[in-house]
């Protein structure tokens, strides 16, 4: 997870100052750092993170792409954290916690986490066999996502993170 963070005294007079840093280091940058060791010429001591990667918003302060950068590295599977958010629409600091209690992992398909569940369950037999081999586990995921309170968001990467919705 980095930020670019830039002078903004020098981007509205026209010059790109800045630098990448490692987001969780974003909001310890300053001035100087930015300017060899002195004062911005231009008289203004503002910075603002241009781009981020990994942190799931463009542009912000550097405080808040630390303050991502954090809560993302907190948690095992940071893209998922992101997809939860992004889904829900809340803030993630405060994602954090539901996230955790709804994440039920990263799955081919909703079908594959209805199977999954099933035998998680206790529901499925250890040799698969008539009739458990006839069953329509993409209507068993719909089940689940109606009235199972279960969702799932697509995974950039292929697949789907599946989540519990409290």
């Amino acid at each position: 997870m980095r930020a670019y963070i830039g002078c903004m005294a020098c981007y509205n007079v026209g010059a790109l100052v800045g630098q990448w840093v490692d987001a969780i280091d974003a909001g310890d940058v300053t001035i100087a750092d930015l300017h060899d060791g002195k004062a911005c010429k231009h008289g203004n001591e503002e910075l603002w993170c241009y781009d981020t990667e990994s942190l799931g918003v463009g542009e912000c302060s550097p405080g808040e792409a630390a303050e991502r950068a954090r809560v993302l590295a907190s948690v095992d599977d940071p893209d998922a954290l992101l997809a939860y958010v992004s889904d829900i629409g809340c803030d993630l600091a405060h994602a954090k916690r539901k996230f955790e209690e709804a994440y039920e992992g990263t799955h081919d398909s909703g079908a594959d986490f209805a199977k999954q569940l099933a035998d998680d369950l206790g529901g499925m037999p250890r040799s698969l066999r008539w009739p458990f081999t006839c069953i329509d586990w993409q209507a068993a995921w719909r089940e689940l996502e109606r009235g199972g309170g279960f969702f799932a968001v697509p995974c950039e990467s292929g697949g789907v993170y599946v989540f519990r919705s409290y």
